[in-house]
């Protein structure tokens, strides 16, 4: 029997901006010609990112977004493209909202100068053409959420830190002065202008340039002397280690280069793409957004975060039958309780449809039902917003949910709904009790379901096809006492409409409401938090104290849908991991 003892709440709120989604533009179509749009009305989808990750470096031409075919740069085939015209009308008439991602790559000169690195050559009138006719709506007239510079700068963006933020700096500044000097601003002040956060990968990687000095004090010293990077603390720019904290220093990097204060007050938040490396690295799933908390947001003030990529890993380094199927949906809520925790303001799944391990709905064109993560998904998306997370486990400072008898039991608390899904981590059948008298006595209306695996396949692997099952709320829960059978991994979703909280536990959330209300929003307490967020934890799992390596980037998470810019030589092993 697990007996549940509610603490304390979340941080925060779930909002349906939690449960956006990236548009594939070389890949998914729409209407008669495609499936993407049936995929994203299953999911619940309300808010879409275009046109999706590497491809926007590769393909999306600010001059022509309407082209419906372009040249893939490294294969020199011909991609069909999904206009933007088409995209923002499908977004309009099905009440989508937009966040457009805009190219940079070619925004470079071509020599360096004496630094060694490019400056900014931004086609300013380009770029405000192409702002101003947006929101004119000359490509449709969805509700625009905001604009983000360039995709994964360090990757597809071909860019040092340093570059991109010359480039990002100049382009945000354009963008926010062409929203305020529209004739119509005042309907615009809500679009966001998102710059990305720094990483320590591919051609934004620096600590091999410093690889010969001795010790991470000697490193620092030698990085700030070189990009006159100022003051930085050792005692958040040096991990416990006594390695350099290179993530950080990247974002420093990035920062020094928004030098005006009109470049500064251009920024209003931050795009991170964040791949979990599973239950067993739970910090991996918070990693950036702590990174940039003790970066931006000391010089920037508290920035909005967006995740404008995010799901587990697509990575052949992991048995693809062990890692995947229900332990990625089980994931999946893990992170998405991590991310309310640091206040993220919206999040962008990827991909609904794509020939990886990760996607929600197989690939384009193929009529199929949602995948195990697709369904997760599906089941979040519709009872999570407006509820906050129970912190079941006030022990253990990374995680909300209680575990134990190879269980695990997520709670989540609004007026008017309490919802729970129940997770079991054995590899066998086992039978799960919960004690549920604290937080509820009779009453309400409940609903139950459980997700899992159609009978003789694996419940790991990325290809078994997900089985919805509607459980009797009369034969699993009596007398507060929830008890069923699960099957290896299952994963049970309950929902009470109209609960009747216990006394008790209605205290608590009062007395934490009224804490909350009484807290100034810049002093915030987080009642749950992973780490102290001035520097990591005494001893931090490795990913916090070691950032991942060049081949552990985040695009491994499945996001090389495009051109592979420069790494041509890579394609039959990036073939395999499913990134075409």
């Amino acid at each position: 029997m697990i007996y549940l003892n509610a603490q304390s709440l979340g941080a925060n709120e779930y909002t349906q901006e939690l449960f956006g989604a990236n548009v594939l533009s070389s890949r998914d179509q729409i209407g008669e010609d495609g499936t993407y749009d049936e995929k994203v009305a299953a999911l619940g989808v309300e808010h879409i990112r275009y046109p999706g990750g590497s491809l926007t470096e590769d393909y999306f031409d600010l001059r022509n977004p309407d082209k419906e075919t372009a040249i893939d740069p490294d294969t020199g085939n011909t991609v069909e493209l999904l206009p933007y015209s088409e995209f923002m009308s499908y977004a309009e008439d099905n009440n989508i909202d937009v966040t457009v991602v805009l190219p940079t790559r070619y925004y470079l000169s071509q020599e360096e100068d004496a630094s060694g690195h490019r400056t900014e050559a931004v086609d300013d009138q380009v770029l405000r053409d192409f702002i101003r006719d947006t929101l004119d709506g000359k490509y449709g007239e969805p509700t625009i959420r905001g604009f983000e510079i360039g995709n994964e700068y360090w990757g597809s963006g071909e860019m040092t830190a340093l570059e991109y933020g010359r480039v990002s700096a100049r382009m945000a500044e354009i963008v926010h002065q062409e929203i305020n000097a529209h004739p119509q601003a005042e309907l615009f002040q809500d679009i966001d202008i998102l710059v990305q956060n720094g990483q320590n990968y591919g051609s934004s990687r620096l600590s091999n340039d410093y690889d010969h000095f001795l010790t991470g004090e000697e490193q620092l010293a030698a990085v700030i002397e070189d990009y006159n990077l100022g003051d930085l603390d050792p005692e958040v720019f040096i991990y416990n280690s006594g390695d350099v904290a290179w993530p950080k220093v990247m974002n420093e990097i990035i920062m020094s280069e928004y030098d005006k204060a009109s470049e500064i007050e251009a920024v209003d938040g931050l795009a991170l793409h964040i791949y979990s490396k599973g239950a067993d690295n739970p910090g991996s799933r918070d990693f950036d957004l702590r990174t940039v908390e003790q970066t931006w947001d000391e010089r920037f003030g508290e920035l909005e975060k967006h995740i404008t990529e995010w799901n587990l890993k697509a990575t052949h380094n992991w048995d693809v039958t062990e890692n995947y199927g229900l332990k990625q949906a089980h994931e999946m809520l893990n992170m998405t309780e991590e991310f309310t925790e640091h206040g993220v303001d919206s999040g962008f799944v990827w991909a609904i449809q794509q020939n990886n391990l990760t996607n929600l709905a197989g690939n384009e064109g193929e009529d199929v039902p949602l995948t195990v993560p697709g369904e997760m998904f599906r089941m979040m998306n519709e009872v999570l917003p407006n509820t906050t997370a129970l912190d079941l486990s006030p022990d253990d400072r990374d995680e909300h949910e209680v575990t134990e008898e190879e269980t695990s039991v997520h709670a989540f608390y609004s007026e008017n709904t309490f919802v729970t899904f129940i997770a079991s981590n054995n590899d066998e059948a086992q039978q799960t009790e919960i004690d549920f008298n604290q937080i509820l006595e009779a009453g309400g209306t409940m609903r139950v379901e459980v997700l899992g695996v159609q009978d003789g396949y694996s419940p790991t692997d990325s290809n078994s096809p997900a089985e919805v099952t509607q459980l009797d709320p009369a034969d699993v829960f009596r007398d507060g006492i929830f008890t069923a059978e699960l099957d290896a991994y299952e994963i049970i979703r309950g929902v009470v409409e109209d609960p009747n909280y216990t006394e008790d536990f209605d205290r608590m959330v009062k007395l934490e409401q009224q804490a909350n209300s009484d807290t100034e929003p810049d002093d915030e307490v987080l009642i749950v938090t992973p780490s102290e967020p001035d520097q990591p934890p005494a001893q931090p799992p490795a990913e916090e104290n070691e950032p991942p390596a060049e081949e552990e980037s985040p695009d491994d998470g499945g996001a090389m849908e495009a051109g592979m810019s420069g790494l041509l030589g890579f394609l039959p092993l990036l073939a395999l991991l499913g990134g075409f």
